[in-house]
């Protein structure tokens, strides 16, 4: 309860803090769509221009692949996927500059870079000459980068410092399958004030895939079960 303080005809209030959580997503492989509700999530994406669950209730972000298309005239759209392994940072400014000025109501969630490359970023905010994006999208895999979660805060801070925009965690995941160290993952996205929304990689996978790296992110088995990765962040709140 919030106890007012009077004296005389004044009233005076204490300042009260509310934090906000951020929303919780889902990157999703496969369009089971059924795995959106049994996790409780509040977004999702499958890195691609149009949905895979087209009667789902959560919020969609789709994607523009190429950098240069976009599947819509207005909202949010991740902007490419990790181009710091296909192209250079000065020649995706040029990009975003020329898709930024074609598509002026659509608000960029740039880049979806994996975490630790911080000066690919650095250098691709340098060279934007068009308005900046309105969100770094960034993807947070600590034990495929080879960092510890303390080195992936920090670069985390590094990124909002350098895009001075909030940031959207758009894949994240433990590729080891260990409950408290994705706890503790979630737990780090959760603590940044500037993180708007997170999502963990991904509901279900064969295992033959190219982009295949490892089972232990997996939420559900191919089958439909809960991991016990799935279980735990289906109780997130």
């Amino acid at each position: 309860m919030i106890t007012a303080t009077v004296i005389s005809n004044l009233v005076f209030l204490p300042i009260v803090a509310f934090s906000t959580q951020p929303s919780k997503g889902m990157t999703m492989a496969y369009a089971y769509c059924q795995d959106l509700q049994a996790e409780n999530v509040s977004w999702y994406e499958n890195s691609w221009p149009t949905t895979c669950c087209p009667d789902a209730t959560q919020d969609y972000v789709p994607m523009s692949r190429d950098g240069v298309t976009s599947p819509i005239s207005s909202g949010y759209l991740l902007w490419m996927n990790e181009p710091e392994f296909y192209t250079d940072p000065v020649s995706a400014a040029r990009l975003y500059d020329g898709f930024s000025t074609s598509n002026p109501e659509v608000q960029v969630v740039a880049g979806n870079v994996n975490v630790q490359y911080t000066e690919w970023v650095s250098s691709f905010y340098k060279h934007i000459t068009a308005s900046h994006p309105e969100v770094l999208g960034i993807h947070v895999y600590p034990d495929i980068a080879g960092i510890s979660l303390s080195q992936a805060s920090q670069d985390l801070d590094t990124m909002h410092s350098i895009s001075d925009s909030p940031i959207w965690i758009t894949e994240s995941g433990m590729c080891n399958g260990s409950v408290s160290d994705t706890q503790a993952l979630v737990g780090l996205f959760k603590s940044k004030p500037y993180i708007e929304r997170y999502s963990l990689f991904t509901n279900r996978q064969q295992g033959t895939e190219p982009w295949f790296y490892c089972s232990g992110v997996d939420l559900f088995t191919w089958n439909g079960q809960l991991t016990p990765i799935g279980q735990w962040y289906s109780e997130v709140k």
